[in-house]
C-alpha cells in the first residue's frame, strides 16, 4: 500500500478597537506611528497589529507491506517494512527517505504433539524486532526567515530564525520485545510477561557551533541518543463464578528504567544539571532523562544545619 499526505496552515488575525455593537462600527487606528505610552514618557506602536501566518508546506508519501505466514498451525513469522519520505529532511535525496522494519516470531507450544504440561494447558512464546521513525516538523534542511517591519523605521527586515542543516535526517527507535502468554488450568489465571529494550539513535539534540559563522552558540542536529529496558506483567484472575456471579481481577505491574547515553552540552557532563526547577528537562549522560534528584544526605555540621 501507498499513502500521501500534505499539511499547509495560514492564518491571519485583526484587533479591532473602537468596537460597537450598535451601530456596528469600529475606529480607524495607526499601527504604524509611535504614540505616547499612559503615565510614562517613552513611546510604542499601538499592539495586535493585523497579521498573515503560512507555514511551509510539508509533503509525506509512505509506501509500505505487510506479510505474515502460519505453519502447522504453532509457527508464525511476520514481516512489515516501510519507506517514509518528506520534503522538510536533509537537502541530499537519500537523507529524505527513511527504511523502516520490523519482524516477529511466534510459538504455540501447547499446540505440540510432545506438550503435556497439565496445569499450563496454553503457552506461546513471541518476539519482535523492529525500527520506527519520527520527525519534528518544525525541523528544515533549508534556513527560515522571519519576515517584519521594524517598530522605529517601518521599514521592512528578514531575520534568520532558524539555520538550515542539510544533513537533518529522521530520529530512529529500535526496540526488541521478547514474550510469553499462559494460561493455567480451568483458565483461574491467565496473562503475559513481557521484557523490552529500547534505543533512540539520531535524536535531536543541541550541539555547539563556531559561533563567529552562525550568529549562536549551538544547532539541533541529530546528536543525542537514548536507551532503556523494562518490564510489563499482566495477572488476570477468575476468583468467582458462579450462580450468575463473576469476579475477575486484573493485576498490571509496569517497571521501565532509561538513561540518556549521548548529548553534547556542557551540562550535559555535570551530575549537578538534574538539580533544576523541574520546569525543564536537563539531560545528563548516564542519568534517567525524566528523574527526581537530590543532594546526598551528609549528616549535621557543628552549627547542627543539614549537609
Amino acid at each position: 500500500g501507498f499513502e500521501t499526505r500534505e499539511l499547509v496552515r495560514s492564518g491571519q488575525g485583526t484587533t479591532y478597537f473602537g468596537y460597537n455593537e450598535d451601530p456596528l462600527t469600529y475606529g480607524n487606528v495607526d499601527f504604524f506611528t509611535r504614540q505616547p505610552v499612559f503615565n510614562s514618557t517613552t513611546l510604542a506602536n499601538i499592539p495586535y497589529s493585523p497579521y498573515i501566518d503560512e507555514t511551509i508546506i510539508t509533503r509525506f508519501v509512505s509506501l509500505y507491506a505487510n506479510f505474515a505466514y502460519l505453519y502447522k498451525q504453532r509457527y508464525s513469522v511476520y514481516i512489515s517494512g516501510r519507506r517514509d519520505g518528506s520534503n522538510i529532511f536533509g537537502a541530499r535525496t537519500n537523507d529524505k527517505w527513511n527504511p523502516l522494519w520490523s519482524v516477529g516470531a511466534g510459538w504455540d507450544a501447547w499446540k505440540e504433539d510432545f506438550y503435556n504440561i497439565s496445569w499450563l494447558p496454553y503457552l506461546k512464546l513471541r518476539a519482535t524486532l523492529g525500527f520506527s521513525g519520527n520527525i519534528d516538523p518544525s525541523r528544515s534542511a533549508l534556513p527560515t526567515a522571519l519576515y517584519a517591519n521594524n517598530t522605529i523605521t517601518n521599514f521592512p527586515y528578514t531575520r534568520i530564525n532558524r539555520l538550515n542543516d542539510p544533513s537533518l535526517r529522521w530520529e530512529k527507535t529500535k526496540q526488541i520485545n521478547i514474550g510469553v502468554d499462559f494460561t493455567l488450568k480451568n483458565k483461574a489465571v491467565s496473562g503475559t510477561i513481557e521484557y523490552y529494550k529500547k534505543k533512540g539513535m539520531d535524536l535531536y539534540g543541541p550541539t555547539p557551533i563556531d559561533y563567529t559563522t552562525a550568529g549562536v552558540a549551538t544547532v539541533t542536529k541529530n546528536v543525542a541518543n537514548m536507551e532503556g529496558t523494562g518490564w510489563d506483567i499482566t495477572l488476570n484472575t477468575i476468583n468467582l463464578d458462579r450462580g450468575g456471579v463473576r469476579w475477575n481481577t486484573n493485576f498490571i505491574f509496569n517497571y521501565n528504567t532509561n538513561k540518556t547515553t549521548a548529548y553534547f552540552t556542557a551540562s550535559a557532563e555535570k551530575i549537578s544539571s538534574l538539580l533544576s526547577s523541574g520546569a525543564t528537562i536537563n539531560p545528563v549522560v548516564g542519568q534517567p532523562l525524566y528523574a527526581i534528584a537530590a543532594y546526598r544526605y551528609g549528616g549535621l555540621d557543628e552549627s547542627g544545619d543539614p549537609v
